[in-house]
C-alpha cells in the first residue's frame, strides 16, 4: 500500500455530489491515518446534524476547504459506513499478511 495517498483534497468548483462520489471511489487508495480522521470527522458531523434536529442547535457551516464541505446528514452517513468497510478491510488484510509469515 505504499501508493496511497496522504489524504484527499476536493477540488472546491465541483459540486458536493460529484465531490461525493470522487471521495468514496478514492478511499482505497487514502492512508488509513487520514481515513482514521474522516471518521471522526464524519462521526463529529452527524453529531451535529443530529444536535441540529433534536435540540435546534444549528449545524455550523464548513469552510469550503473542509473536505466534508456542503454534505448531508444522509451522505455523511453513507460515506462514514463506507470509511468504516474500507478500514475493516485494511485491517483484516493486514491480518491475513500476518497469518502468512
Amino acid at each position: 500500500m505504499n501508493d496511497t495517498q496522504s489524504t484527499w483534497k476536493p477540488d472546491k468548483n465541483l459540486p458536493a455530489k460529484k465531490r461525493f462520489d470522487l471521495l468514496i471511489k478514492a478511499l482505497p487508495e487514502i492512508k488509513e491515518k487520514h481515513l482514521r480522521s474522516l471518521r471522526n470527522n464524519l462521526n463529529n458531523r452527524i453529531k451535529s446534524f443530529k444536535d441540529e434536529s433534536s435540540f435546534g442547535r444549528k449545524a455550523p457551516e464548513l469552510q469550503l476547504s473542509h473536505p466534508l464541505y456542503d454534505f448531508l446528514s444522509g451522505e455523511c452517513e453513507k460515506l462514514l459506513q463506507e470509511v468504516q468497510k474500507e478500514l475493516r478491510t485494511r485491517k483484516s488484510d493486514n491480518f491475513n499478511d500476518d497469518d502468512q509469515d
